[in-house]
Order: structure tokens, then C-alpha cells, then sequence
């Protein structure tokens, strides 16, 4: 609130209201206060000659003095003075005053003199600052309340208070803005009648040595306003219809829920840095909103929303590292499958926040091989055929992890490897050539070395193989549900590699690639390839250049 009407500046003095102050000049002049109550009778009968509209008098008068007579004048004072109220914070429990000697007898004196009393209790908020104004207190009605129904004749609309009978006070501006003179000043005559002609006086102690001081919403660099200034704003805000009204309450409930909602949606979708952006973002919004709803007389509340604002982004952002943080630990998990333990975590710091690898296009070569002949091997003998094929995967996987290339997946009797990505390998054809020559060469003879050696009887013939190679644009990524998902490739380098492996059961050689691998070779490498001319590939209506690393390799004989 004390934002709102910092940003909306102080308006121009109201015409309708003064204040008459009991201020240091008064107290220099007339000495220590309560000073006599002649001064007061003289004062209000000084401001109802000057044609005054009411006299407000923010002093309590409740007990008699020690001079009776100047009682009398007192109460003569107020009996001849326009739309009088004087102030107490004394009410008993049928909310009667003991006003000018309240009642005596079957006499009224407020009502036989057409005066009436005004409760001048304030209540502030926790935080010490008064803010609104009631519409009664303790059964009477409150200062500002009375002061508007006795000048104006009318009682005041009470659908201008909320439920708890408050209003919010629509301050002018700080202390000082409702114009004031000094109450000794209008005693000797020194106040021309043009002044305050017409106005409601509000009189009261505006001295700050009378203690009578107040924090409000308009409170700037610790200057409280005094008691009268502040009856002075309720009475100009009740005037003007109080028009600081509360929104509904299902305004704020909403802002509430939508600002608590908008932190986890963005967190979670937009992630912590750009989250907390689009957080401020929104949170200015709503500032903007919320001060374009006071200039035009609605309070809108701000805390709950700011509050869930902050506490939901906080929050979302907590969820969505912890999200992060499982979803980096899946893909680790996933990834360890198909590259070597080393890359992994290079894999997940390009991968970014997200913790996993969406579809990119990338220039890579893609690897298939195939065990020949597994079919038959199972057929002979099937427990023994399936740890024959696990050894032989496993030395073929393990050449391909030692290339940098990644494991895309096993294929029956065979598996699938990408050269590329997840990691930006420009040299992606050289190592899949070299993975592909360790697969036919070393790794093959250890593990037909290790087949001969087996004690269990089967006379079986040595394992052969046959590798194809296609280097191309591959779209790469991970695929699948979430409870399930693989890394893989997909494109016209994919297809062909998989052709070209097929091609090596006609060619008698244990590797093949095309001349789209060759020309992504460096000098060394391609030069030792034996060109063997094109070949038609199933499924494309070119024919396809085949080249082979060296001459034909012993032991891969022709397989029809």
C-alpha cells in the first residue's frame, strides 16, 4: 500500500478540510497544555464567526475543570457552533461519552446543544502504520464518520467499509498536505476568515511533544502525521465516497493461484536461469496490474500473490533440478550401454539441462556386422550357441568402444554402432574403418582362438563375419517411452551400411564400405583400399561404389 501511494504522488490540497493546530507556537503562547478551556470556547466561536461549515475538535473534554465557568463558556462555545463534534475514547458499555459532562439526569448535554461525540481511537496495522479508518469503535461511531454526517446531514453509506467495518484511507499526501494553521495564530486574529470559511476544522494537538503523531501509508523519511491531519485525510477520504475500495475476493484468490501456478510451469519448463527471468517478468506484470487497479480506486492484494509467486518458482526450480538430476543419472545409465564410460560424461554436458539428447542431423558413419552361420551354430547346439554369441558380441561391442564409436544396439546375431554422435568426431570414417579392421581381425581370432579351446566336445568350425560401412547425414538421438528408450540412427546411411554388410557374403570380404566412407578417409587410409567397382543395393535405384581395406581376407570364403 505505501508503494502504491509513493507511486502515485501526493494530489492537490483539499478545499474541503483544515487544521486548526495545537502546534509549538500555540504552546508558547499559551503555556503548558491542557491549557484553559477559555481559550478553547474562544477558538470555536472565533472559527463560527469566520463561517466555518464544522468544528471538529480532536481534544477530549470528558472531566470538569477547575474552573467551572470556563465549562460554561465552553459548552456555550459548541451550543452556537456549526455541525460541532468533539472527540473521546471513553465509551462506556451502551456507548455513551462523558463529553462536556455527558448525561445528567434525563439531560443530554451533546444533544440538547445539537453537538455529538466521535470515537478518535486509531487502529494500526502490525507493523505499527494506521491505514484505515473504522466505521465505529466500541458501539460509537468513529471521528471521520461522525465530522462527515454532521456537515454534510446524511449518514454515511457503510458499503463504503469492508466486512470488518474499515475503509482504507485515501490519503492526499504526506504530512503537511492538508492545510493547517496554528491554533494561537486563529485566537488573535491573525488567520484571515477567507481561510477556512466554508471548511471542516479539524482541531487538534500537532505539537510532537504532545505525542499525538502517527505512521501511515504516506509517511515519508520517519515524519509521522499528526492525530488531526490524519482524522482530516479519513474525513476528505469519506467525503470523496471512500474510493479506495478492496477487490473482490476472488481477484486476489486468482492472481494468488495464477502467480503460484506460473513459478513451477516455468521452472520446469524453461529452467532455473530463464525461469527466475520469466518469474520477475511475470511478478512485474503484476505489480503493473495491481498499481492500475489503485489509480483507479480497487486494492488489490499483493503479498499472497508475490509470496506464492516466489515460493512456487523456488519451489518448481527445487523439482526440476531433482528432475534434472534423475533424468542426467537415466542417461547416464542409458548411455553407458552404448559408449565407453569415459565419454559419458561429455555426452551429458552437450546434451545441456534437459539431461537427455533430442534428434539432430549430423555427418556420421554408421557400422553394421553380423556373425554368419549363428543359425546353424544355435540348431547344433543351442545352450552352448547362445554363450558362443554373447562372447562374440562382446568382443565386437568392445571394439567398437575403443574407437569412440557408440553401441546403437544388438540386431540378433549382430549389432548396429554409430561414428559421430553423441560426440563431435570429425574423424568419425577413420574410426569406424578401424573399428571395423580390429572387429575382423584381433577381436575375431582371439575369440575363435577362445571357441577351440572350449573342452565340451562340438566340433565347430571358426566364427565368420562380414562388416558394412555408409558415412552420410543420419538424423541421431534417443527414441522410445519413457519407461523405455534407445539411442539410435536413422537415414539413407543407415539403410545402405546395413545392404552393404549383407554385400559381404558375395564379395569374400569380411569388410565393405562405400565410396561415401572413402571420401570422408584421410590419404593414408583410402590409398590402401582396393576399389572392387559398383554394386546395385536393394532398395536404391544407383548403384553403389564398394571399396575393401587390402586384399580379400583368408578364412572369409564366398557365402551364397
Amino acid at each position: 500500500m505505501d508503494a502504491r501511494f509513493d507511486l502515485r504522488g501526493d494530489r492537490t490540497a483539499p478545499a474541503s478540510v483544515a487544521v486548526v493546530g495545537i502546534d509549538a507556537a500555540t504552546l508558547a503562547g499559551l503555556g503548558t497544555f491542557p491549557f484553559r478551556r477559555a481559550f478553547h470556547a474562544r477558538l470555536v466561536r472565533r472559527l463560527t464567526a469566520m463561517g466555518v461549515r464544522s468544528v471538529a475538535y480532536d481534544v477530549q473534554f470528558t472531566e470538569a475543570s477547575d474552573r467551572p465557568a470556563d465549562d460554561d463558556a465552553l459548552v456555550a462555545a459548541f451550543a452556537d457552533a456549526p455541525a460541532a463534534v468533539l472527540s473521546t475514547t471513553e465509551v462506556d458499555a451502551d456507548g455513551r461519552t462523558g463529553v462536556l459532562g455527558g448525561t445528567s439526569g434525563e439531560v443530554d448535554v451533546l444533544r440538547e446543544i445539537g453537538a455529538r461525540a466521535g470515537n478518535t481511537v486509531l487502529d494500526s496495522d502490525p507493523d505499527g502504520a494506521v491505514r484505515k479508518l473504522a466505521r465505529q469503535v466500541d458501539g460509537l461511531a468513529s471521528f471521520p464518520v461522525a465530522v462527515v454526517e454532521a456537515a454534510t446531514g446524511r449518514p454515511v453509506d457503510r458499503t463504503v467499509f469492508d466486512d470488518d467495518g474499515e475503509a482504507y484511507i485515501d490519503f492526499p499526501g504526506p504530512a503537511g498536505t492538508i492545510r493547517e494553521v496554528s491554533f494561537v495564530d486563529v485566537l488573535d486574529g491573525r488567520v484571515p476568515a477567507a481561510a477556512l470559511r466554508g471548511r471542516i476544522v479539524v482541531v487538534g494537538a500537532t505539537a510532537p511533544s504532545l505525542g499525538d503523531t502517527h505512521t501511515t501509508s504516506v509517511s515519508r523519511r520517519d515524519d509521522a502525521m499528526s492525530g488531526p491531519e490524519l482524522q482530516a485525510a479519513a474525513v476528505v477520504t469519506l467525503l470523496g465516497g471512500a474510493a479506495l475500495r478492496p477487490a473482490p475476493g476472488a481477484v486476489g484468490v486468482l492472481l494468488t493461484l495464477l502467480l503460484a501456478g506460473a513459478g513451477p510451469l516455468a521452472a520446469l519448463r524453461l529452467g532455473p536461469l530463464r525461469a527466475l527471468l520469466a518469474a520477475g517478468a511475470a511478478g512485474s506484470a503484476a505489480a503493473g496490474g495491481v498499481y492500475l487497479a489503485f489509480r483507479s480506486g480497487h486494492v488489490v492484494p499483493a503479498t499472497a500473490p508475490a509470496l506464492g509467486l516466489a515460493l512456487g518458482t523456488l519451489a518448481g526450480i527445487a523439482v526440476a533440478a531433482v528432475y534434472t538430476a534423475l533424468e542426467r543419472e537415466r542417461t547416464r545409465t542409458l548411455f553407458t550401454r552404448f559408449v565407453a564410460e569415459s565419454v559419458v560424461d561429455d555426452v551429458l554436458a552437450r546434451s545441456g539441462d534437459e539431461g537427455r539428447l533430442g534428434g539432430v542431423q549430423v555427418d556420421a558413419t554408421v557400422l553394421f556386422c553380423d556373425l554368419r552361420g549363428s543359425t546353424a551354430l544355435l540348431e547344433l547346439a543351442p545352450e552352448a550357441g547362445i554363450e558362443i554369441l554373447n562372447r562374440f558380441l562382446s568382443a565386437m561391442a568392445d571394439a567398437v568402444l575403443a574407437h569412440g564409436g557408440t553401441l546403437v544396439g544388438f540386431r540378433g546375431d549382430g549389432l548396429m554402432a554409430l561414428f559421430g554422435p553423441p560426440l563431435d568426431l570429425p574423424d568419425h570414417a577413420e574410426r569406424a574403418l578401424a573399428a571395423a579392421e580390429e572387429m575382423a581381425g584381433a577381436r575375431l581370432t582371439a575369440t575363435n582362438a577362445w571357441l577351440a579351446a572350449r573342452d565340451d566336445g562340438l566340433a565347430l568350425a571358426p566364427l565368420r563375419l562380414g562388416v558394412g560401412l555408409d558415412s552420410g547425414a543420419v538424423m541421431a538421438g534417443t527414441v522410445g517411452s519413457q519407461a523405455r528408450m534407445e539411442y539410435t540412427a536413422i537415414g539413407d546411411a543407415a539403410n545402405v551400411a546395413a545392404r552393404v554388410e549383407a554385400l559381404t557374403k558375395t564379395e569374400d570380404r569380411a569388410v565393405l564400405l562405400t565410396g561415401r566412407t572413402r571420401e570422408r578417409l584421410g590419404t593414408t587410409s583410402s590409398a590402401r583400399l582396393e576399389a572392387l567397382g559398383e554394386r546395385p543395393i536393394r532398395g536404391r535405384s544407383a548403384p553403389v561404389q564398394l571399396f575393401a581395406p587390402g586384399p580379400a581376407t583368408p578364412g572369409q570364403p564366398a557365402q551364397r
